[in-house]
């Protein structure tokens, strides 16, 4: 009997997971014109490419690194 409710539980949770077509199709064709939670304009420039190098010291607790990052500019303008 808990197997069943395992079984049906995540279906239910799989099923609700999954997208569907019609959301994808909507959300292909909404274009991000503000971001509310920052100050990016993504109608001005698009990040291409990040090159991340991490360093992780489980001792010090610290994660070090560099990110090195292509950035289209959609403006024409000077990069």
């Amino acid at each position: 009997m808990k197997k069943a409710i395992t079984l049906v539980a995540g279906l239910t949770l799989f099923a609700s997971c999954t997208p569907k077509e019609e959301t994808k199709t909507e959300t292909n064709r909404t274009m991000i014109t503000h971001d509310i939670h920052s100050f990016a304009e993504p109608n001005k420039v698009a990040i291409k490419h990040i090159d991340l190098d991490l360093t992780v010291d489980f001792e010090k607790k610290v994660i070090a690194g560099t990110a090195i990052l292509l950035i289209e500019n959609k403006t024409g303008g000077v990069s």
